[in-house]
């Protein structure tokens, strides 16, 4: 708006060209990312099985892609996008805010945990992360706060009727039998193991010694 109330038209094509840009790689993001932890939390038995299916080829979440990307379809052609960019800013603080705790938790709790690295000055960045996070939900508008507490209680009700009875961390004896998780090695994560047709690339007969042999 500046650019073009300046009479500069190139500026504000320009400028139009890198909002345009910038949203394309955003949704991209999401429509990679968003399947990927429907994909793991299926794994985790918080979803339902069917959602941690994989393409007998490319080994890709399809089952959880197809799913978000309906979700995305029809949240984009009956919203505004203003209502829809708040949602997605606020939701992202929120799961960022958990992350940040998450790490204090982790540290506090199991300290002796193995770790590929740790950040320095330990819970100092959390925090920091953590407060920064609440401050900017904070300034948000009052609408957006409330439409977050709706969908953290929807969650939260999913939870309970499902997720708490099916997932793995509340039913160890429900998996014993199944795969033990294999240890992550670059980006083909599991390049030099057989991974069955439709089994997931997070979980694997062999266990992580074996995988480093």
């Amino acid at each position: 708006v500046t650019a073009a109330a300046t009479g500069q038209k190139w500026l504000s094509i320009f400028c139009e060209v890198g909002i345009l840009a910038g949203l394309i790689s955003v949704m991209l993001v999401l429509l990679i990312g968003q399947p990927r932890i429907f994909f793991s939390m299926a794994v985790d038995g918080l979803f339902p099985q069917v959602a941690a299916k994989l393409h007998p080829k490319y080994k890709t979440p399809v089952m959880t892609t197809a799913i978000a990307g309906v979700i995305c379809a029809a949240a984009g052609g009956m919203f505004p996008v203003d209502l829809l960019a708040d949602l997605t800013s606020v939701g992202t603080l929120f799961a960022f805010f958990l992350v940040h705790c998450s790490v204090l938790i982790l540290r506090w709790r199991e300290p002796d945990r193995p770790r590929r690295f740790k950040v320095p000055l330990g819970p100092v960045f959390p925090i920091l992360g953590a407060l920064s996070c609440i401050g900017l939900i904070a300034v948000d508008s009052v609408s957006a706060i409330i439409r977050l507490a709706i969908w953290l209680a929807i969650g939260l009700v999913f939870y309970a009727a499902y997720g708490a009875r099916y997932s793995r961390l509340n039913n160890p004896e429900k998996y014993a039998h199944e795969t033990a998780p294999m240890e992550v090695v670059g980006e083909r994560q599991h390049s030099h193991l057989e991974v069955k047709e439709n089994e997931s690339p997070l979980y694997s007969s062999t266990t992580p010694a074996e995988a480093k042999v």
